[in-house]
């Protein structure tokens, strides 16, 4: 039976489609976030024969945001254009089934002329031509529409939405015509270009320009944040929903940290993404972590705990702990630590409650993340600034993290 779960990456807000995909026969449809795509096909791709991935790229979104000449334009389009031809091609050479790729057209780039249209029609061909996906020509859509207006400019300037409702309902109905008529067989054999996938890996992490930075949870915007954060997040160690009034006076009655996180990368920004609770003391435990969905993907986790060790080694610290559940929600992390642990070893035992304590020494921590680091380069050069105060502050024990509720 073909699948009829849907997920959408689209380089634009496309969330209008979910209702016309749905009223044509999809069951689920989800999306990927357009700051997030990039992201997201630069990772290893989940073996899911339920779901078909459908692409829409519009080549102006990847410079939406940059300012120049049109000549520094072109010179960023094609700095990019083999990262993102890198990471689509990898990723869906790795599919069940191939997906389908619409290019949309780019009229911010091709009404200009010039050198910025002849790099955006060089690269949109060389998308067409990628060898596993099932492309889908906008030209066949259009010979379907009519006089219907598709473009919206003004939606697009205020919410990055490009198109018009009546336009997604009309593309909606096609693409789920192409996929019930299309025969789109298994994936061929995997494109060449996938033996350098650790280099291009490599290249998208550099290209990112991820900044973290972290400010000690003092003020009660930053408990409510974090508050928030506890009951919103799926990225969470602990599960737990964290109370304002119960952070303040955790926090208050010392012996633990709390971090809140702020990120940002070249494609966008993200304010209060995350926060850390740290135990602190001789042997330091983070005892609760967490992420917004956003922001994952981008190796934060990695140069986060990264820092956190760096620094426990500066200050001679014996061990570096982390505390976690795994209630589901939070698999992408939980198989980082595991990974961690089955290539470094150190303490884990069972604390009760399903919570389970790994230690390790802080070197064993760093040595285990620039192994599994596509880049890690980024994590050391990073210098992510982290207070020794925040971890070694009231010296405490092992034997007193065990009994950490």
């Amino acid at each position: 039976m073909p699948s009829r779960d849907i997920l959408v990456g689209a380089t634009f807000s496309a969330e209008p489609l979910a209702h016309q995909l749905q009223a044509h026969g999809a069951e689920q449809v989800s999306f990927v976030q357009p700051s997030a795509l990039l992201s997201f096909l630069s990772q290893a791709a989940p073996i899911n024969p339920d779901l078909t991935l459908i692409l829409l790229i519009r080549l102006e979104d990847l410079i939406r945001d940059e300012k120049g000449t049109a000549g520094e334009l072109a010179h960023s389009l094609r700095r990019q254009g083999p990262i993102w031809l890198d990471a689509i091609t990898t990723y869906c050479a790795q599919l069940p089934r191939r997906p389908y790729l619409v290019v949309v057209p780019s009229p911010a780039c091709t009404r200009q002329g010039g050198q910025l249209a002849a790099t955006c029609n060089a690269l949109a061909r060389k998308l067409r031509a990628l060898p596993c996906v099932h492309l889908l020509k906008w030209s066949a859509f259009i010979a379907t529409t009519g006089d219907l207006r598709l473009f919206d400019s003004m939606a697009d300037r205020l919410g990055h939405v490009p198109i018009t409702l009546e336009g997604f309902a009309a593309l909606g109905a096609w693409l789920m015509q192409q996929k019930r008529t299309s025969i789109a067989g298994p994936a061929p054999a995997p494109h060449p270009v996938t033996t350098l996938r650790p280099d291009a890996e490599s290249r998208f992490y550099r290209y990112l320009n991820l900044q973290i930075r972290c400010t000690e949870m003092k003020e009660i915007a930053h408990f409510e944040a974090a508050s928030r954060l506890s009951h919103q997040a799926h990225c969470h160690l602990s599960g737990r929903g964290h109370a304002t009034s119960t952070l303040a006076r955790r926090l208050a009655e010392g012996g633990l940290t709390g971090l809140l996180i702020d990120a940002s990368d070249r494609f966008g920004r993200y304010p209060q993404c995350g926060f850390i609770l740290i135990r602190h003391g001789a042997e330091p435990c983070i005892s609760e972590w967490v992420l917004q969905t956003a922001v994952l993907g981008k190796q934060i986790e990695h140069c986060l705990l990264y820092a956190l060790a760096a620094t426990a080694r500066q200050a001679g610290l014996e061990s570096l702990s982390l505390s976690y559940v795994d209630h589901g929600a939070n698999r992408e992390m939980i198989s980082l630590i595991d990974a961690l642990y089955a290539m470094s070893g150190g303490l884990r035992c069972d604390v009760g409650s399903g919570m389970r304590l790994i230690g390790m020494p802080p070197t064993a921590w760093m040595d285990a993340l620039l192994a599994q680091s596509m880049a890690p380069d980024v994590l050391v050069g990073m210098a992510l600034p982290i207070s020794r105060d925040w971890l070694c502050a009231k010296p405490q024990g092992m034997s007193a993290l065990l009994g950490v509720r």
